[in-house]
């Protein structure tokens, strides 16, 4: 399996040096200033629970209570980050800041897919800035996009991690039209930027999917499949290769996907690239690659905490 061969999407991954000047992005979202969610996770100490130490939030967002569940880590919070607007609509600017502080571990998830509208003008931008302090573990799991006819999204996620921390995210779409009448969405653009703490780049991933492309069905492009994802394992402390040869034997057996995996630059992580022939079965396989990759992390983690 090869991570390189979804060549819809174009991903450009590459290790910058260091020097570099911190995008606006970066420096806005990681301000007080500028978002319309802002979340600071914080454990008292290893083991102990997780909670929301600080929290700002403004339309169209919603943020339910924190939530403990049995299958997770004790200390794990879970968080269901709303919107109350419908989906993104033409000219839509949002931004979300999460920050967890040392030992604190949380997942982020929605509570559905979100409906990029059609926009006739401009395009609709979204931000998220996640700080994973010194042993954090953060999963950020929101759910598919669905590209409406006409839609035009640019998607950006920084990320700010200790060498000690782990972030796992994913992001995910599907195209449709309620209309059936050959409409496409405009084009779906994400960057993803993965630094230090002295802010050198570890990782980019800039990808550009056009609904024309998307809809030619050509051979070695997009085929038969409709729906894509991305999910990045962001660990420093474990094996990436070991992680990827996990990985590879648990979601061989996924008949429905065409799958890539591979190890990230800077030995920064794994990332897995995934193609799915309807929503349904891309759901089923990020929900098999969660768990293969929260089984590994956890293992791993206890391991290193008894060397």
């Amino acid at each position: 399996m090869r991570a390189n061969h979804l060549q819809v999407v174009a991903p450009i991954v590459e290790t910058i040096g260091a020097g570099e000047t911190l995008p606006l992005s970066l420096m806005k979202l990681g301000s007080t200033g500028g978002n319309q969610v802002r979340l600071v996770f914080v454990s008292p100490g290893p083991g102990k629970r997780t909670f929301i130490n600080e929290q700002f939030v403004t339309y169209p967002f919603h943020v339910c209570r924190a939530y403990y569940k049995p299958s997770d880590p004790p200390s794990m919070a879970t968080l269901c980050l709303q919107s109350t607007s419908g989906g993104i609509f033409e000219s839509d600017r949002t931004s979300v800041s999460i920050i967890l502080e040392e030992n604190s571990q949380a997942r982020i998830t929605t509570a559905a897919a979100t409906v990029v509208h059609r926009m006739e003008k401009d395009i609709a931008q979204q931000q998220v800035f996640i700080e994973a302090g010194s042993g954090s573990f953060c999963e950020y799991a929101p759910g598919p996009l669905i590209m409406f006819p006409m839609a035009n999204l640019r998607s950006s996620l920084e990320l700010k991690v200790d060498p000690s921390a782990t972030v796992i995210f994913c992001d995910s779409f599907i195209a449709h039209n309620p209309n059936h009448n050959g409409e496409t969405f405009t084009s779906l653009r994400t960057d993803v930027c993965v630094r230090n703490l002295q802010g050198e780049v570890l990782v980019r991933d800039r990808a550009l999917v056009t609904g024309e492309t998307y809809e030619s069905k050509t051979l070695g492009i997009t085929g038969k499949y409709k729906a894509q994802a991305t999910l990045m394992v962001i660990a420093q402390q474990v094996s990436a290769d070991a992680l990827v040869t996990h990985l590879r034997a648990g979601l061989i057996a996924m008949e429905a996907l065409y799958v890539g995996v591979s190890t990230l630059p800077s030995n920064a992580g794994v990332w897995i690239r995934m193609l799915g022939e309807d929503g349904a079965s891309l759901k089923q396989g990020l929900d098999l690659a969660w768990t293969l990759v929260r089984e590994f992390m956890v293992d791993a983690l206890q391991l290193a905490a008894l060397d």
